[in-house]
């Protein structure tokens, strides 16, 4: 037998701008300063970061499902292609760095995304609800 299940989420969390001040005061503590306050300027680039986190979480095969990384409406962009646009509006060190990080690869572009989404809260769950496709019952808010 099989069946279809939809769960729509609504997710929130908190964006504050004194994110950037938990950075320390080496020149790459203001490298990374400067990105973040660039990230928090742009909607697109927080929404598309947090649903590229989400798409991690939910395909990482942990779960009582399993995902395709390319079934969500939104175009697939990993955080390389998200955060470059933003690095050319750095100062051009701070750019040159970044992208630096970027083409290396490595422990060193993890550790990058490690600190940089360290700053960023949590998405929480504020609502969902789970229905059987094609049923005409009303949904159960979970």
């Amino acid at each position: 037998m099989k069946k279809k299940y939809i769960l729509i989420m609504e997710f929130d969390t908190e964006i504050r701008e004194q994110v950037s001040k938990g950075f320390g005061t080496s020149k790459v503590d203001r490298f990374y300063a400067a990105l973040l306050k660039e990230v928090l300027k742009n909607d697109k680039a927080i929404r598309d970061l947090y649903c590229f986190l989400l798409r991690s979480d939910l395909s990482d095969g942990n779960h009582v499902f399993d995902m395709d990384q390319h079934i969500l409406n939104v175009p697939y962009q990993d955080e390389v292609e998200i955060l470059t646009p933003l690095l050319y509006s750095l100062p051009e060190d701070a750019k040159t760095y970044f992208l630096e990080i970027f083409k290396s690869g490595g422990e060193d572009k993890d550790d990058f995304f490690e600190k940089l989404f360290d700053k960023l809260d949590n998405l929480k769950v504020t609502r969902a609800n789970f229905m059987e496709r094609g049923k005409n019952l009303k949904p159960k808010v979970i």
